[in-house]
């Protein structure tokens, strides 16, 4: 497994997890049909902290977050 996280140019953060495993079968995704619970509320969070969620195309199971810049508060 790997983990790995850093920034984007425009100050968004990025996380990715990947593993070299068998990956995930065809078709399950992050839009809750058929997944686990895991698989339901990851999506959820992401989007209460205004964050993107993928799975990326690969060998293993691959998992791309990525968060926005924060706003900056006017002066």
């Amino acid at each position: 497994m790997r983990v790995s996280a850093g920034r984007d140019a425009d100050g968004g953060t990025w996380l990715h997890v990947d593993d070299d495993g068998v990956g995930l079968p065809p078709g399950l995704g992050f839009d809750g049909q058929g997944g686990s619970l895991g698989f339901q509320l990851v999506p959820v969070l992401a989007e209460q902290i205004g964050a993107s969620l993928a799975l990326a195309e690969g060998p293993g199971t691959r998992v791309r977050l990525r968060l926005p810049p924060r706003a900056r508060p006017s002066v």
